[in-house]
């Protein structure tokens, strides 16, 4: 499982900015190595908030790593990144436990309940909070990997 936040953006449109483009860029490129390890593409879901910023983020990775089309759920975060709170962002995990990896593009909020209620016990100094960056676990031996 992967948990990122969307990168930089600009506060008038909420659309990524050129350097929230390249924090996508460069996720998706550390991000295709790392599942590359792991499993194939086709058991690899991407989903993503409401907000047009992480759509946006979500889907230039999904292209770079020819993953096909980005789910988009309000469970992560509507388009104002309001989120209906951990638990109805875990139930949201139960509905894809079948993917072998799943990476989840959300916002500052969501990121932290996430990485917090699921995986407390292994951050460590790791701050989840900062744009355009994404945080892996891996449930295999449970390891912390930061994407950046």
């Amino acid at each position: 499982m992967v948990i990122g936040r969307h990168g930089s953006y600009n506060y008038t449109t909420k659309r990524l900015s050129p350097d929230g483009q390249e924090q996508a860029r460069g996720i998706a490129s550390q991000l295709g190595n790392y599942l590359g390890q792991l499993c194939a593409p086709d058991t690899t879901l991407i989903i993503s908030s409401l907000a047009p910023r992480a759509i946006e983020f979500a889907e230039i990775i999904a292209g770079e790593l020819r993953l096909g089309s980005v789910t988009n759920d309000s469970a992560l975060g509507d388009a104002d990144g309001k989120t209906g709170g951990t638990n109805y962002m875990i139930n949201l995990l139960r509905d894809y436990l079948d993917r072998r990896a799943l990476v989840l593009i959300t916002h500052q909020e969501s990121s932290w309940f996430l990485s917090t209620a699921l995986f407390k016990d292994r951050l460590n100094d790791i701050n989840p909070l900062n744009e355009g960056k994404a945080l892996g676990f891996d449930t295999g031996n449970r390891e912390v990997i930061l994407f950046q």
